[in-house]
């Protein structure tokens, strides 16, 4: 119990990404098509899928692409029969980038995908505003906002993250300080969209980016601003006549700049092994010689994780 250990490497952006926005996170449902069309869509983006060995809430077969970064689910129960999950999650949108997340989550809506969940970001590397800014104001008042109620949490390590609206609600946002394990010091804002929020999240980020003023990028931003907007309503009766508040200002001013984020590079097999050398070989030591684990518990161990592999060798073990 006294050794203090760190997560597993998942991945390394190799590059700077000032200003970017990005996909956080998919959850929806296709009625009326077969699994492995849904999984055949999508492997050009995640490769090959692999049987889950067993389902999830209300659905009693799942498998799993992209190291088990995305999910597909199907033998719906209830309301969800007849229909097929698809879950990708921010590590599988940031492995493929910007371009390709749109691509891929318009692959989905080609094949009839209705989202109940879509989360997008936008990445304050500027240090423009902080989340402390964003408590003073909703405190004060200072807002334009349907959002009902706010949370703060922070720690003493330095993080700190400000909670706009309900997590009920179909639109929650979250602001919170990026530290130097994230690559970079500063601040990201999280939307959070579900049910009709999510849908219309969705037809905006796949809009014709041909289209006058409909760069996809500003997309992200744009819904922020939409849900909450930041003025000075001291002595003003309708808050959208209000000045912005400075810090808020300067920062969707520096998200007319915005591009997408690029593509994150996954972690090899390699930097995986370093990795168990380096914090988990001292405890596997002393487990192998046990005698009340030993190398019997050991290998038992191993064969587990190789069936739950799925039956397939996992993409970072091929790089």
């Amino acid at each position: 119990m006294g050794e203090r250990s760190t997560p597993p490497p998942v991945s390394e952006t190799g590059v700077e990404m000032t200003g970017r926005v990005g996909v956080g996170w998919l959850r929806g449902t296709i009625r009326g098509v077969e699994p492995e069309d849904v999984t055949r869509t999508l492997a050009p983006w995640l490769g090959p899928s692999f049987p889950r060995g067993g389902g999830t809430r209300w659905y009693r077969s799942s498998a799993v692409l992209d190291d088990r970064r995305a999910m597909v689910a199907w033998d719906g129960q209830g309301n969800a029969a007849g229909t097929v999950l698809v879950e990708l999650t921010q590590q599988a949108f940031d492995r493929l980038g910007w371009d390709r997340s749109r691509a891929v989550v318009d692959a989905l809506r080609a094949l009839g995908l209705r989202p109940s969940r879509l989360d997008l970001w936008a990445d304050d590397r500027e240090g423009l505003a902080d989340p402390q800014d964003v408590l003073a104001a909703l405190e004060a008042g200072q807002t334009v906002t349907h959002a009902q109620g706010h949370e703060w949490r922070s720690n003493s390590a330095g993080g700190a993250t400000a909670y706009v609206g309900s997590r009920e609600s179909e639109r929650f946002l979250r602001v919170y300080r990026t530290l130097p394990v994230h690559g970079y010091v500063g601040t990201r804002w999280e939307l959070e969209s579900k049910g009709d929020a999510a849908r219309d999240a969705m037809a905006r980020l796949l809009r014709d980016p041909s289209a006058p003023g409909a760069t996809a990028a500003l997309v992200v931003p744009e819904l922020i601003v939409a849900f909450v907007d930041f003025r000075d309503r001291a002595g003003i009766a309708h808050g959208d006549r209000a000045p912005r508040l400075a810090w808020w200002a300067r920062l969707v001013g520096s998200m007319a700049r915005v591009r997408g984020a690029a593509a994150v590079r996954i972690d090899g097999a390699a930097k995986r092994a370093a990795w168990v050398v380096r914090q988990v070989g001292p405890t596997l030591a002393a487990l192998w010689a046990s005698p009340r684990y030993g190398n019997g518990w050991l290998n038992e161990v191993l064969s587990e994780g190789l069936g739950r592999l799925g039956g397939g060798e996992p993409a970072w073990a091929r790089t």
